[in-house]
């Protein structure tokens, strides 16, 4: 089992390693596995790596610059509003039987709108990071 271990800790740390492991990895995962020609740039796969890690605080950092929140609270209002419609709308069709109304009905109270971004942020102030290695972090 130690051998196990040891070879899954290198094998997901080796895109982030040393040349000769990141190309290792490259080769076998991506050019053999799925075809991939060419490797992404090391920034690209830094903001890869970092967007999958951390993608809701960078959103949050982008949020604050391009999307206040009365700007969400309209939106949210013009999706309230639709939904309304929709479910007048379903509520008055001839074409649909009661039983598949019925369920139309369910599945447009099950709709949950998610406009913009979340009402609570997830809390990054205790996360510390280190600027001398990215596995570190």
């Amino acid at each position: 089992w130690k051998a196990y271990l040891r070879f899954h800790s290198v094998d997901e740390a080796a895109p982030y390693l040393a040349k000769p492991f990141e190309q290792a990895n490259f080769d076998f995962y991506a050019k053999t596995l799925r075809g991939q020609q060419d490797m992404l740039p090391r920034w690209k796969r830094t903001l890869n790596a970092v967007n999958e890690a951390m993608g809701e605080a960078l959103g949050q950092l982008y949020v604050q610059s391009a999307f206040p929140a009365e700007s969400k609270q309209q939106m949210q209002q013009l999706v309230q509003n639709l939904s309304a419609a929709l479910k007048a709308r379903l509520e008055k069709l001839d074409w649909m039987s009661a039983e598949t109304r019925q369920r139309a009905l369910e599945k447009w109270a099950s709709f949950t709108p998610k406009i913009g971004y979340p009402d609570q942020w997830r809390d990054w102030s205790g996360l510390e990071t280190r600027g001398d290695g990215f596995l570190a972090n």
